[in-house]
């Protein structure tokens, strides 16, 4: 059970990775300059939310289907936010901190539910063995 959950751990941290290597965050919505080391801190944070999720609901009966859909909806509301911030930050010619605040905050928010999303994603593939 153990190894299950290492290795789905280990494919959604590919997946968040392999997207920033072929550029889909820059090309989506993150600074250049920050967007190799907010997926490794997305990453970090999600593995932990991922965790902690599965502990708490390994005797729940909880459906795939409710955790991949939460999980979605958590990284449509964080896109949200990051785009809201990219574009006040770049309409203010950076002037405007709070909008460069909600950009930073919102990729790591971003990254973080992609690496949730995709966990839950793989429990489709990989089901836990109880």
């Amino acid at each position: 059970m153990a190894l299950n959950i290492i290795i789905r751990l280990v494919i959604a941290a590919a997946a968040i990775l392999l997207l920033d290597q072929l550029g889909f965050w820059v090309w989506l919505i993150a600074h250049p300059f920050w967007n190799f080391n907010g997926a490794l801190i997305g990453i970090a944070i999600g593995a932990g939310i991922s965790l902690l999720g599965w502990l708490f609901f390994k005797n729940r009966p909880i459906g795939n289907a409710t955790a991949l859909g939460l999980s979605v909806l958590a990284v449509l509301i964080s896109y949200g936010i990051t785009f809201y911030g990219k574009s006040g930050f770049a309409a203010s010619f950076g002037e405007d901190r709070m909008s460069g605040m909600f950009w930073y905050y919102g990729y790591l928010a971003l990254t973080a539910s992609s690496f949730v999303a995709a966990f839950a994603f793989t429990k489709l593939f990989l089901p836990i063995k109880r």
